[in-house]
């Protein structure tokens, strides 16, 4: 990203790929904001700039600390680590601190142990269960079709599943070369 295209970034507005941020108040702010984008399709999280479209800029100090919070948030505060990267441009004299933040890829991103957060257009919002757990099914954590139970061979009710085999795979389940307990595995 150049100035020319911040500027266009800027005059356009936010959207589910970009936030502005003047600056940050807090560790814990960037934190959020940075495993939102995790947890969608990734952004830029461009700091210096407004939400009017003006840019407002960063001291050289501000810079460093919020690098620094970068680096702690995105190994110590989410739960499994990102690696955002950042870039500082210089536009019309005044300095500009953009994180770019991956999709990630070992959703879902957790934010203090506890909270997950995601991008829904310009906004975030904290996600509930059934995102969450969407988030990991996404990544293979969790998979639909698999569920433990304490149920045995024998509660496994063997004629209906020999009909629905049946009716959907037209053959009879005892031409096949496999014992049946296997099938169902």
């Amino acid at each position: 990203m150049n100035c020319q295209e911040l500027l266009h970034i800027l005059e356009k507005g936010e959207d589910s790929r970009h936030q502005f941020k003047e600056k940050f108040n807090s560790i814990d702010n960037l934190t959020v904001e940075i495993s939102a984008f995790a947890n969608t399709d990734g952004g830029e999280i461009i700091i210096g700039g407004s939400n009017d479209g003006k840019l407002t800029g960063l001291s050289k100090k501000d810079v460093d600390r919020f690098n620094q919070w970068i680096a702690n948030a995105t190994t110590h505060k989410i739960d499994k680590p990102i690696f955002a990267k950042t870039k500082i441009l210089i536009c019309e004299g005044k300095r500009i601190l953009i994180v770019h933040v991956p999709q990630g890829l070992n959703k879902p991103y957790v934010v203090n142990r506890t909270d997950v957060w995601g991008k829904v257009g310009a906004d975030k919002r904290w996600a509930p269960i059934e995102e969450v757990l969407r988030l990991a099914q996404t990544s293979g954590l969790v998979y639909a079709d698999e569920m433990e139970t304490s149920a045995i061979f024998d509660d496994f009710d063997l004629e209906f599943f020999e009909k629905r085999y049946q009716k959907f795979y037209q053959k009879e389940l005892g031409q096949l070369d496999v014992p049946v307990s296997k099938v169902i595995e």
